[in-house]
C-alpha cells in the first residue's frame, strides 16, 4: 500500500452555508408528510446529537466491557421568519386572518435543509448535503424584540427541536435523520438526486417530463371538490404512452380518465427513499465503497 498523501489539490473539502429549507406538516389521515413549505429566511442550522454515553463495567481490575446508550437527536433551528405552517409546530392556532393564540398542541414536523459543500478548485460547486429530519417537535422559545436605532437589524428567531425515530428496515435501527452528500455521485446518482428534490420541493412541468415528475397514482373514481379551479390552473395532465398532456381548461370531469398531477412537496420516509429512489432495500446492509 503506497503512503498516504495529504492536502491534494482538489480534495481539500468544507461545509457551509444553508438554504432550500422546507417545512412539512403531519397528515395524520394519510399517515405522511406532506404539504410541504419553503421556508424562507433560515440563516443557521444546528445538527445536536445527544446521548450514547459510555456505560463501562470492570472486572479483573481492568475495564472489562464497555455499552453505549441510546443516542438522541435534537439540533436547533435559526431563521428570520417560519412558513405558515410551522404555526401549528409552535403550538399556534389561526382564529381569523391574521389572528393566532398561543399554548395549543404542538404538532409535529418534518424538515429539510440544504448545506453546500466546496473544496479549493471548485469552490461552493462542489456538492451538496441534503439533511432530512422527521418526527420532530420543538419546545416553547422566547422572542427578542428591541428598539430600531441607526444601526436596525432583523431579529432572528431561535427554534430548537427533538426528533424521535421513525421504521427504516429489517437490518437497521429507526432513525429520525438521514444526510444525502453528493460529493464522488456518478451521473446516475446525481440523476437519483434530482428526482428526490422533485418530490422533496414539487414539479414544474418539462417538455418530455417523465413518470418521475408526476404523482404514481392517478386521479380516477371521483370529480374532486376543486376540479375546475386546478384544471383552469393547469394542474391535471392525461397520460398517453409516455407522453403527459395538460388538461385543457374547461374539461368536464370523467371517471374513466386517468388524471395525473405533477409531484407536489411532501416528504418520503427514510425506506420510500432508499427503496423507491435510489433502488435499495431496506432489508439488506449495502458496504460501503
Amino acid at each position: 500500500m503506497a503512503r498516504v498523501k495529504w492536502d491534494q489539490i482538489a480534495e481539500k473539502f468544507f461545509e457551509g452555508g444553508c438554504s432550500k429549507g422546507m417545512c412539512y406538516s403531519y397528515n395524520s389521515d394519510t399517515k405522511s408528510y406532506d404539504y410541504g413549505e419553503a421556508w424562507n429566511g433560515i440563516s443557521g442550522f444546528t445538527d445536536n446529537p445527544s446521548g450514547a454515553d459510555e456505560q463501562a463495567s470492570y472486572a479483573d481490575n481492568i475495564k472489562y466491557i464497555s455499552m453505549r446508550g441510546a443516542e438522541n437527536y435534537g439540533g436547533t433551528i435559526r431563521c428570520f421568519w417560519y412558513p405558515e405552517n410551522f404555526k401549528a409546530c409552535l403550538g399556534k392556532k389561526t382564529v381569523a386572518k391574521g389572528v393566532t393564540i398561543a399554548q395549543q398542541a404542538r404538532a409535529t414536523f418534518g424538515f429539510v435543509v440544504s448545506t453546500q459543500v466546496a473544496n479549493d478548485t471548485e469552490g461552493i460547486e462542489a456538492g451538496e448535503t441534503i439533511h432530512l429530519v422527521w418526527n420532530a417537535s420543538t419546545s416553547p422559545s422566547s422572542k427578542d424584540y428591541t428598539s430600531l436605532n441607526e444601526s436596525p437589524s432583523p431579529s432572528e428567531l431561535t427554534f430548537e427541536f427533538t426528533a424521535n425515530p421513525v421504521e427504516v428496515g429489517k437490518n437497521y435501527k429507526p432513525t429520525c435523520n438521514m444526510e444525502i452528500c453528493t460529493v464522488g455521485m456518478d451521473e446516475t446518482e446525481l440523476a437519483k438526486v434530482e428526482h428526490l428534490k422533485r418530490v422533496l420541493y414539487g414539479a414544474d412541468f418539462e417538455e418530455g417530463a417523465d413518470d418521475t415528475y408526476f404523482n404514481t397514482v392517478p386521479q380516477t373514481e371521483e370529480e374532486p371538490t376543486n376540479w375546475a379551479a386546478d384544471v383552469t390552473a393547469g394542474k391535471y395532465y392525461t397520460k398517453t404512452d409516455s407522453t403527459y398532456s395538460v388538461v385543457a381548461s374547461g374539461t368536464a370531469y370523467s371517471s374513466s380518465t386517468q388524471y395525473y398531477k405533477l409531484l407536489e412537496a411532501s416528504l418520503p420516509s427514510p425506506a420510500e427513499i432508499i427503496t423507491n429512489i435510489f433502488g435499495g432495500s431496506v432489508n439488506t446492509v449495502v458496504p460501503e465503497g
